[in-house]
Parts: C-alpha cells; structure tokens; sequence
C-alpha cells in the first residue's frame, strides 16, 4: 500500500464516525483546543525497545545521579561538626550560621539557574550530546574548587557555583535527549529514570552524610570524602556521554536529514525503510519545518513571540525542593535529636524517596497517565504538612531534644509527604517539561521552565533557614497550601500526554494544527483522499 502524508489544518473537520474503530491508530485527531483526549497510539514494533535506546537512556539519565548526590552532600555539609570547625562557624550566632548555611545552599542554586540558561544556547547550536559532556566538564571542575578550599569560604562558594552551573546544564540537557529519542508509549517510564537516578544519587548522598559522621573520624575526610565521591558520577557521564548518539530531532533541525534518519533508524533498531521508522521521520519532517517558518522569518525574537501564543502560554505556566535540600534541619525542627539523628532520618527519608520514585515512574506514570498522579501527590502531600504544621503550631517542639509519639508521627508526615511528591511531582514534572513543547522551541521552552525551578529552588534556599527559625509551622503551611493550589492548575491547565508522540503533542494544547493520516487506507475506507496536494501546501503556508 503507497503511503504518504496530508497536512490538514484544524478548521477544516472532518466525518470520523465514517472510519471504523480499527483505522483510529492510522489517524490524529483534533477539533476544539484543550481537548483532553488521546490524539495518537499506533502500534509499535518490538524491536523499538531494544538495549541501544536502554543504554542511550542510561547514559544520559545518569545526569541525574550527578544532580542528587550533589544536592544531598551540599545541603548536609554545614550538620557536619568538623566543616563548621574548619571554616570558622562555630562561634558563630545562630542567625549568622543560618545565613551561611543559605549562601552555601544559595549559590549552588544560582549556578544551576545560570547553567540551566546558558545550556540552552549549547544544546541548541552544539547539540544535545555535547551539551551533557560541557555540563558534566564544570560539575567536576566546581568539585575540585570545593575540595580544595580547605578554610576558604569563598573558595567554596565559587566551587558551588560551578558544579550548580553544570548541574543546571545538565538538568535540561539530559531530560531533552531522554524525551527526544523515546519511544511514546515508554517516554514516561525512559525520562523518569532520569528523576530515578536522581533520587538514587540523592539517598547515596544522604547515607554519605551520615556514614562519615558516625564512623570517620573528626577530621577533614568528613567532609572531603563526600565532596570527592562527586567525581565518580561527574566522571561516569563525561566519559560514557562520548558515547552518545545524538537525536535525530536535532539532527534533522540543523539540516542533516540523511544522518537524523539513520540515527533514529539505528535507534529503533529497525531498517531505514521500515515503515515505522519513515512514518516518525515523516512526523517530525512535517512538524518541524512548519514551526521552523517562525525562526527563518523572525529570529530569536520570533522564538519568544512563539511562546507568548495561547497554545505555549499555558505550557510554560506547567513548567514553572526545600525539604529535601535542607532535611536534616526540617527534621531537627520537629524534635530530631542532633547531627545524627537527623542525618539518619534523612537518609531514610532518602530510601523511601528512591522507592516511591521506583514504583511511580515504572508503574504509574504511563499507566494512570500524568494528570491522576499529580493531583492524588498534591492531594495527599498537601494533607500530610498541614499535620506537620499542626503539629509544630500546637506542640512547639524544641530542636534537637527529643521527639514525642506525636512528633514522630510528624516524622512519619515526611515520609508520607515524600511518597506522594516523588510519586508524582519530583519525577513527572521533568517528564512534562521535556514533552509538551514544538521542537522549534523545545530547547527554549524547557530552559526557561528548568531556570523558573531553579530560581525558585534559589529563592527556597534563601528562605528556608529563616522560615524555619523564625515561622515555625508558618513554614509547613505554606507549602501544604502551594500543593493543594496545584491540584486545580493541573486539572484545568494540564492535559493528558500519555503515550503521544512528541510531533502530536501540540494538538492536545491547541498549538500547532496537523493532522496526519495513512492516504492509502483512507482512499480505502472513504474512496479518495481527503486533501489535495494544493491544500496541503495551503495547510504549510
């Protein structure tokens, strides 16, 4: 059977009740914006989920594992007795050591934000590739700086810096390439690993913590040995990036239409004239040079008047985490006895974050969908610190003494909460932020949504020292009330992605208005093609 494509615009509808059930894979729907309903789910071959999209996936998701041991370690370096000692805090007031505590947690925020901005510009000019091997370059350059600062704190801040600006890079790089090179009915599982990994790296970074207070010694390795495990992951993905094939989304937008059809055939593991494979190569063709019209005409500048249109508005509102940074000080402010208690709370914390991570992105999310888990995450997480805040507000726990049965139910909270945003937000919303958006714009769309997280994660990091010491429960409540005002944004703003291919997600936000069907069984079932070769050129201009 000949196939090929047709370009049909939104306004002109057409009589689906006319083809029967058995052709809906063959056709992409859309009439109305906002509907939110399934636009595509075609059969998939087998051979598409083979080990080179597993090991591509594995590699670039390790970026995430460089992300969370990096957060863990330094937002536990001033619990540390011994960091305090060498770096002159000791004899600091409290307010004071709150304040350097935030300027440590602050400036690694800053550097991810900046990263997280200048990453846009390398991974679309260089690519996404090279743009995870430039990133994992400054992670580790910023941990050198941090291990050989010895009692400078300045020096220490500026290796904060770096490994935050290489951490942002990679925050955006490493979610992108996992989206652009996954297949649509496993993108969800394939880029949550990347949140995976990051919790694994996380907890890895708890348990270091914890390890070196309980059983090194009071010396210099209890914070050197942390700091210089971050090597290992920056190292891993430097190397193993090297690797990389780059996507053939990005392939075909800088004009190498030969290589990005190998690569994506390699990829699915299928030969370059499988139908499969022509008919993706042909959705992101037809796509892409239809949104690639508005930087031809207009630049840059026709990118961001791009992005202000309804059909991205309301994508970039989507886009747009303080207990787990500041752990051990959250569960000393409910009675956690000091130091290593609550390091050992926080490296549970860390576990029970890991598995609910685990069971969410590989069993949930492209099952229940996107929508169903965030809204039950917000729900249940929002309920569990509005107990905390309760708690905090009624009993006024003193920290570091001790903890009632009370109190540990309040511990228990943390744990509830921490199951339900990483069973839903921490992970999902990296999946969302690299799915929703035209490849013309992808790069652009999700660095401005990666640098809202960072300089809100930056802005926490100011705040949370002084919110904890001086509001208390005020602290809790905020945040509760922040969970439960995403369950209606999500509701309303948000539609369902699961299993859409990346070329037909627009439809869903009434963006881009392509339709493509299989001429060859629509002259079949309706007896001639719906457009002409006139209409489909009308369609592109």
């Amino acid at each position: 059977m000949t196939r090929w494509l047709t370009i049909r615009d939104t306004s002109l509808k057409y009589n689906e009740t006319s083809v029967p059930a058995h052709t809906t894979s063959h056709r992409s729907t859309f009439q109305g914006r906002m509907a939110f309903k399934r636009v595509e789910d075609r059969p998939s071959p087998k051979e598409i989920y083979n080990k080179r999209l597993y090991t591509l996936i594995l590699i670039a998701g390790w970026g995430g594992a460089l992300f969370g041991y990096d957060s863990a370690v330094v937002g536990g370096l001033v619990d540390l007795p011994v960091f305090r000692t060498q770096f002159g805090l000791d004899d600091m007031t409290p307010k004071k050591l709150e304040f350097v505590g935030s300027n440590i947690e602050s400036t690694y925020q800053a550097g991810c934000f900046f990263g997280s901005l200048v990453a846009f510009i390398v991974v679309e000019r260089l690519g996404r590739r090279f743009a995870l091997q430039w990133a994992s370059a400054w992670f580790c350059i910023g941990a050198a700086l941090m291990l050989g600062a010895r009692s400078s704190i300045s020096l220490l801040y500026a290796g904060c810096v770096l490994s935050g600006f290489g951490v942002g890079s990679i925050s955006l790089a490493s979610p992108l390439y996992m989206a652009e090179i996954s297949p649509p009915k496993v993108r969800g599982q394939l880029v949550g690993f990347y949140e995976i990994l990051l919790q694994v790296g996380e907890c890895v970074g708890f348990w270091v913590n914890f390890g070196v207070s309980k059983h090194i010694s009071v010396s210099a390795k209890q914070w050197h040995i942390p700091i210089a495990i971050q090597f290992i992951p920056g190292g891993i993905l430097f190397i193993s990036s090297m690797f990389l094939q780059e996507t053939p989304r990005w392939l075909y937008k800088v004009g190498k239409r030969e290589e990005a059809l190998t690569t994506l055939a390699w990829i699915r593991n299928l030969s370059v004239d499988h139908v499969y494979v022509q008919e993706e190569f042909a959705f992101i063709g037809v796509q892409l040079d239809r949104e690639l019209q508005v930087q031809r005409k207009k630049g840059f500048i026709g990118q961001l008047r791009e992005i202000s249109k309804p059909g991205l508005r309301n994508r970039l509102a989507l886009g747009a985490g303080a207990i787990s940074d500041f752990a051990p000080t959250v569960f000393e402010s409910i009675g956690m006895a000091r130091v290593n208690s609550a390091l050992f709370a926080t490296g549970i914390y860390g576990l029970v974050k890991m598995a609910a991570t685990f069971v969410a992105l590989f069993w949930v999310v492209d099952r229940a969908g996107r929508r169903k888990p965030l809204m039950t995450g917000a729900f249940i997480g929002g309920l569990a610190l509005y107990y905390v805040a309760g708690y905090v507000a009624l009993a006024n726990p003193v920290r570091g003494v001790g903890s009632t049965p009370a109190g540990r139910f309040a511990a228990a909270c943390l744990y509830i909460f921490a199951v339900a945003t990483c069973g839903s937000w921490n992970g999902i919303s990296w999946i969302i932020c690299a799915e929703i958006f035209p490849l013309s714009v992808r790069a652009l769309c999700q660095a401005v949504t990666t640098a809202t997280h960072w300089i809100f994660a930056f802005a926490m990091a100011r705040a949370t020292p002084y919110m904890l010491a001086n509001i208390g429960y005020g602290f809790y409540l905020f945040f509760a009330t922040c969970m439960m005002v995403m369950i209606p944004l999500v509701y309303f703003l948000l539609p369902e992605t699961k299993g859409i291919s990346l070329e037909h997600v627009d439809k869903l936000f009434g963006y881009v208005t392509i339709t493509i069907l299989d001429v060859g069984l629509e002259e079949e079932v309706l007896g001639k093609p719906s457009l002409e070769k006139s209409d489909i050129e009308k369609a592109i201009d």
